[in-house]
C-alpha cells in the first residue's frame, strides 16, 4: 500500500519539469471513473495502481519512464512538488487522510477532541461486530475440518490403494524392459 500522498512523475517533453500525477478526492468520489477506480481497486485510492488507473498510464516497469514517488512527511511543503502542495492549501485532500504536520499544537489539540470520541464510538460498534465475525468463523471452521478431515483420510486411502495398483503394474513392465540389455541406455549394457 502506498504513502498518503502518492503521485507519479513522467519526464517532459516540452518543458524542464516533470509532469506530475496524483489524485484529489473531487477525481476519486466526484467523478465517473473515480467511481469506476473505487469498484476496481477496492480501498486503495491513494497508491501509484490508482493514479496509473485514473490517468491510464502505463505499468512503471513495463516501461521505465515513469517515477513513483510518495512521501508522509507533511513537517515542510518542500517535501512535495508545487503543484502538490497548492493542492494541499486549497484542501484537495479532504476526505483522503488527516495527515500529521499541518496543524498547528492548538489546532491538533482541537482536533484530537473530536477524534477521540469518534474514535471511541467506532471501537464500541466494531469490536462487538468483530467477535462475532470471529465467533462465526471458528464455528464454520470446526465444521469444516469435521467434514474435511474423515474425507481427506479416505482419499488418502483410495490414492494409496490405486498407487499400489499402478505400481504393481509400472514396476514390472520396466524392469521386464531393463532385463534385456538392447533395452539399456548405453552406460547400462
Amino acid at each position: 500500500m502506498s504513502e498518503f500522498i502518492s503521485w507519479i512523475e513522467k519526464p517532459s517533453k516540452t518543458k524542464g519539469k516533470p509532469d506530475i500525477y496524483f489524485l484529489t478526492a473531487e477525481q476519486i468520489f466526484n467523478n465517473e471513473k473515480g467511481k469506476r477506480l473505487q469498484k476496481e481497486l477496492a480501498g486503495d485510492f491513494i497508491g501509484h495502481s490508482a493514479i496509473r488507473f485514473f490517468y491510464d498510464l502505463p505499468d512503471t516497469t513495463s516501461r521505465g519512464r515513469l517515477y513513483e514517488k510518495e512521501c508522509a512527511d507533511f513537517s515542510t511543503p518542500s517535501n512535495f512538488p508545487a503543484i502538490i502542495t497548492r493542492a494541499i492549501k486549497r484542501g484537495d485532500f479532504r476526505g483522503m487522510g488527516t495527515p500529521q504536520g499541518l496543524l498547528t499544537h492548538p489546532a491538533y489539540a482541537e482536533y484530537e477532541r473530536v477524534r477521540q470520541p469518534a474514535y471511541a464510538e467506532y471501537e464500541r460498534v466494531r469490536q462487538p461486530a468483530e467477535a462475532e465475525y470471529e465467533k462465526v468463523t471458528q464455528t464454520a471452521e470446526a465444521e469444516y475440518q469435521k467434514v474435511r478431515q474423515p474425507a481427506y483420510a479416505e482419499y488418502q486411502k483410495v490414492r494409496q490403494t490405486a498407487y499400489a495398483e499402478y505400481e504393481k503394474v509400472t514396476q514390472p513392465a520396466f524392469w521386464d524392459l531393463f532385463s534385456d540389455p538392447k533395452n539399456r541406455a548405453e552406460a547400462w549394457k
